[in-house]
């Protein structure tokens, strides 16, 4: 009835339409016909089956799509509980542990690193989510053919979730992938590392060119990370920012978390002033230049950046130190820290950095992409980039150490099983005989024989490396000045031998900081007001153990020369609130200094 007196009332007094609905809704609510009605209904919902229990209601589409989020989110948490150990690790870094695991040596003033084993690991990125395996590393990494990660893939090397799977098995959310192999290092710059600065805190090194600061593509162990950890005994550093690695200067590492969080936001907050320094083509004007071009990546590849909208702000301001009447040397100002920002805003500027390999290459065109004016699209361009450097580039035939070492290798594995198994075996007979006459237990008996067995262990398909042993020598002596790295050389008189396989003066270039690859050279650095003495060995062939799956075995490489292992692009100085480190001018950006080199 007062629904009715209310529709009434609407048709007579002609009043408000929503007034008349909220009125209806509310009388309906109260009156008895309503509240019997919804009791019906929800008895009738609460009906049991055959069992007594009580069916799943039907829920509508919309329902069903919350409750698929749910549940993936659900799922995320758990796999976040599953992998926390890998994602969140307390002590970040590289510890003690994994230092062994190659060993360094030195020729024609370059760092190298014997071969060793090693598995690349890593859960399934976002941008990888349904593509095959192959297509994953033939897209995103460089630096091996396309016939090598086939191989690896159709030979197990590469696994998913711990199984082998075939060229063509797409990848999905939360797959783990796994690729293990015999891995080359690129040789890096042989000069010794200058601490500038060392406290409870922090390491402040003068980073040389041609290093990266942290494991990336074909670097690990010649790393500032691994280098550092290994032979100047600083374990678990933490990068605060990167530098490229063609690019030297000021890199700061901290020791503790609580110093990393607080340079960190430091250095995000933008309350630490960066100076840079670099030479570039032509002569760059005399006013202060501004550039606030956006940057954004245009390949995953390699890393490769442009200007262009939208795009991540960026902002480096810029002012001319000198001319020499061929190139500038500018001091460079960045506000933000965009990946290559610096290096992109040069090039939009049409003053490239003269020796970039990326973004002063004639892949650009004649103008080298000044103002963002590129003659070719952003796939050709990265193409073409990697073409001018790949790695079948630096090949020279077949190494001449492959086959010879792995002839030795298998002659002296077959008369070593032999001479172990004669050896335990009369191990186990002296070790009887002993036992009986001093009544030793049995437990000593036990870990007598596992210490035997453990040591006769061989790996049939691959052979088992020896451990790294750095000659690291310490003295008493305390060192005055902390920051003082000092460099003693020893005459070594024996002839070179270059796992190349090439002329030791054929790729030689002249490089003061270099060393000598005809003398084993030693480094004093002090750490913790100790001097310690590392030993920069020679190379041992006994120590290059082939593998004969490996093709980068057995390829003959070109040591790169003086020319491509710098940039002229150096970190000059790095100033926080209460903290300042610098170093001196490189030798390229003096005034006076003229390019001698075939660039």
């Amino acid at each position: 009835m007062k629904l009715v007196f209310s529709l009434c009332t609407f048709i007579n007094g002609k009043r408000n339409t929503s007034t008349v609905l909220l009125n209806c809704i509310r009388n309906l609510k109260q009156s008895d016909t309503f509240i019997s009605t919804m009791s019906d209904l929800t008895a009738s919902k609460q009906t049991t089956d055959e069992d007594g229990a009580i069916p799943e209601p039907v829920l509508s589409k919309r329902a069903q799509r919350k409750q698929k989020r749910l549940f993936a989110k659900e799922r995320r948490k758990e796999m976040k509980k599953l992998t926390k150990g890998l994602t969140n690790n307390k002590d970040p870094g590289f510890d003690k542990s994994l230092f062994d695991a190659a060993e360094y040596y030195f020729e024609n003033g370059l760092r190298k690193v014997y071969p060793y084993y090693f598995t690349f690991s890593s859960y399934c990125k976002q941008r990888w989510n349904g593509k095959t395996v192959l297509d994953i590393f033939t897209n995103d990494f460089h630096g091996t053919e396309t016939e090598e990660y086939i191989d690896a893939i159709e030979s197990g090397r590469v696994k998913v979730n711990g199984k082998p799977v075939s060229i063509d098995y797409k990848v999905k959310n939360h797959d783990f992938l796994e690729h293990t192999l015999h891995r080359h290092e690129n040789p890096v710059s042989g000069s010794p590392l200058k601490i500038i600065h060392d406290d409870k805190d922090v390491v402040v090194i003068n980073k040389p060119p041609s290093i990266p600061c942290h494991p990336c593509g074909r670097y690990r162990f010649n790393s500032i990370a691994f280098i550092l950890g290994k032979e100047y005994g600083y374990p678990n550093l933490r990068n605060i920012y990167r530098l490229d690695r063609l690019t030297s200067g000021v890199l700061i590492l901290a020791k503790t978390p609580e110093k990393t969080r607080q340079l960190e936001d430091e250095i995000f907050g933008k309350h630490v002033q960066k100076e840079y320094v670099c030479r570039v083509v032509g002569e760059f004007p005399q006013e202060e230049i501004i550039c606030d071009q956006p940057l954004d990546l245009i390949s995953h590849k390699i890393s490769m950046m442009r200007v262009k909208s939208p795009g991540k702000p960026s902002k480096t301001v810029f002012q001319r130190l000198s001319y020499n009447g061929k190139s500038s040397v500018v001091r460079c100002l960045p506000y933000t820290g965009r990946t290559h920002q610096i290096r992109v805003h040069l090039q939009y500027l049409g003053y490239p950095i003269v020796n970039d390999p990326l973004y002063n290459s004639p892949a650009f065109g004649p103008n080298r992409g000044k103002c963002g004016e590129f003659w070719k699209s952003d796939t050709e361009i990265t193409d073409e980039i990697q073409n001018l450097h790949s790695v079948g580039l630096w090949y020279d035939g077949e190494n001449p150490l492959y086959h010879k070492r792995l002839n030795e290798i298998k002659e002296s594995q077959g008369n070593q099983e032999s001479k172990e198994k004669i050896e335990c075996i009369d191990g186990d007979v002296r070790c009887t005989v002993s036992e009986v006459k001093s009544g030793m237990g049995s437990s000593e008996s036990e870990t007598r024989n596992d210490s035997i067995n453990s040591n006769t262990e061989v790996d049939s398909s691959e052979p088992r490396e020896k451990k790294a042993r750095i000659d690291h020598t310490e003295t008493e002596k305390k060192s005055r000045n902390s920051d003082e790295v000092t460099i003693q050389e020893k005459s070594n008189g024996s002839e070179f031998i270059s796992e190349s396989g090439l002329d030791d003066d054929k790729n030689r270039g002249d490089n003061s900081e270099s060393l000598d690859c005809n003398r084993e050279m030693s480094c004093t650095a002090a750490k913790d007001d100790v001097e310690k003495t590392i030993v920069y060995q020679t190379f041992d062939e006994s120590k290059w153990i082939p593998n004969e799956h490996c093709s980068s075995c057995k390829r003959n490489y070109i040591d790169p020369g003086p020319k491509d292992l710098v940039m002229y692009l150096h970190a000059l100085s790095y100033k926080g609130s209460d903290w300042a480190y610098c170093t001196a001018l490189p030798e390229w950006a003096k005034e006076d200094w003229v390019d001698d080199t075939s660039l």
